[in-house]
């Protein structure tokens, strides 16, 4: 009996000491950073809401960061080294955006301009609208030679 009790003892005491011996701790802290935010909305204006977003460093083929935008199509991630980033950023209903950046020395951005216009200004059109342009162009020309053939009879 008395060795039932030592051992419900050594039981009790290894789990009111494990408890801080075994586990580890973990912290946390919210700081403002410089970070690179990524900006994707659609052509309406409509924010892409939790798009799968991949990150590539310069010379990397393999992927540096993933993850999703929020409810309001922003993203951010913090370069590590200077060069050409790229960011794709594709909401898997066949929209998918994909932007280039330059990082300095500082991992500070170097303004393009030229570029963000041009994301903002290209207008991409989805799979059923390429599908009415081809059907439009096709019976545009079929008509035109039968118009050409017409003329000649």
């Amino acid at each position: 009996m008395k060795i039932i009790y030592i051992c419900l003892w050594c039981m009790a005491c290894t789990l009111l000491i494990s408890d801080h011996t075994l586990a580890h701790g973990v912290r946390g802290r919210i700081s403002s950073q410089k970070a690179l935010m990524v900006e994707s909305e659609y052509d309406d204006g409509e924010a892409m809401g939790y798009a799968d977003v991949e990150v590539y460093s310069p010379m990397e083929t393999i992927c540096f960061q993933s993850g999703r935008t929020d409810r309001n199509g922003r993203f951010v991630f913090f370069p590590d080294k200077k060069g050409d980033w790229k960011v794709i950023v594709n909401d898997g209903m066949g929209h998918q955006l994909t932007l280039k950046t330059n990082v300095d020395e500082n991992l500070v951005l170097i303004e393009q301009g030229s570029q963000a216009k041009s994301v903002e200004n290209s207008r991409s059109f989805s799979g059923f609208q390429k599908i009415i342009m081809g059907l439009a162009f096709i019976f545009g020309t079929f008509g035109v030679v039968s118009l050409c053939k017409g003329k000649r009879n």
